[in-house]
């Protein structure tokens, strides 16, 4: 494990060297995959952030965009309080990187998608990547037992993710508030908080 993490972290800084930064990918982005900003208003969004204001940015639908973090493997950024961006730079063993751009919807259950791209935004099969985790994933020791009745009271489960420029995903699951205390109490037993994966260069790999 720390062998493969220090390799990561080498792999990182050859990245961020050699290849554009997150903030350049985000600018870059066509138009099949702008956030709902346009390449203009992402410049502005950047430009109010670094100078630490907080104006908002105007995005489609008349909603308001802020970009909320920035490193030079990741960039985060909000649409109002609805949805949340996380666009990270991922190194792999064939010197290229891998776009990551994870889409928070938060709703009352916050749910998370995640796409993976070319630095020139062509496409990449997800399932190559990532394999979303199962009911199987999610169940703990005491879950496990109760199978049955885990699929009767869990007919979904809804995670937040969150990717780290290091290659640390954390997909943490956001069912509380489907359920009233009393029935949660109970549930709560039966699954993960959260899981846990790691990126080896190729794919996500659970930890």
């Amino acid at each position: 494990m720390r062998k493969l993490l220090l390799w990561l972290s080498l792999a990182l800084l050859v990245a961020t060297v050699t290849a554009r930064n997150a903030a350049d990918v985000f600018v870059s982005a066509p138009s099949r995959a702008t956030f709902l900003v346009d390449s203009i208003t992402r410049l502005d969004m950047l430009d109010y952030y670094r100078s630490g204001s907080k104006t908002p940015s105007a995005a489609i639908g008349k909603g308001k965009a802020r970009v909320s973090d920035e490193s030079e493997g990741k960039l985060c950024f909000d649409i109002d309080s609805l949805v949340a961006y996380q666009l990270v730079l991922l190194p792999t063993l064939s010197s290229d990187t891998v776009v990551a751009v994870v889409e928070t919807v938060r709703s009352n259950l916050a749910h998370s998608m995640v796409k993976f791209y070319t630095l020139d935004w062509g496409n990449v099969t997800s399932s190559t990547l990532f394999t979303e985790p199962s009911l199987a994933d999610w169940l703990t020791p005491e879950g496990a037992l109760e199978r049955k009745e885990v699929e009767m009271m869990l007919p979904f489960i809804t995670a937040e993710i969150v990717i780290t420029p290091e290659g640390t995903m954390t997909v943490t699951n956001t069912m509380e508030e489907y359920y009233v205390p009393s029935d949660w109490d109970k549930v709560k037993g039966w699954i993960r908080p959260s899981i846990s994966y790691l990126w080896n260069g190729k794919k996500f790999v659970k930890q």
